[in-house]
């Protein structure tokens, strides 16, 4: 199986657009709203629908604490930062996922705790 988009997909890499740009091109829709869309029709809670929909944008959600969307948003973000294809990732790391994201969000720990637990991890799967 072939993935979706193909040449347009590598063009607009070459072109550096985003993610979310190519595929509504391509699709005419996200993978965050595709996923999202059928999350809500198999009948998973609003929380994982919110989370998956949300999780390259998590700015455009109100948030009072550190919860499913936020521990998505910010994997998603740390992941990016190792990813080999940059248009995996080109609208991945919004601006607001910063140290002030986790304090205000009280997430228990900074970027530079959660970037050691990401190597830590790659280095033990690797």
């Amino acid at each position: 199986m072939t993935r979706a988009g193909g040449p347009r997909r590598r063009t607009c890499a070459s072109a550096g657009c985003p993610l979310a740009d190519a595929e509504r091109e391509v699709i005419g829709a996200t993978h965050a709203e595709l996923g999202a869309y059928l999350l809500g029709i198999w009948g998973l809670p609003f929380p994982v629908v919110e989370a998956v929909a949300y999780h390259q944008t998590p700015a455009r959600v109100t948030q009072a604490r550190f919860d499913l969307l936020a521990v998505l948003a910010v994997a998603h973000a740390l992941a990016c930062e190792h990813a080999p294809q940059p248009l995996e990732c080109t609208a991945a790391a919004p601006p607001a996922l910063d140290e002030d994201y986790l304090r205000r969000l009280q997430a228990g720990l900074t970027w530079d705790e959660a970037r050691a637990r990401v190597e830590s991890a790659r280095k033990e799967y690797a």
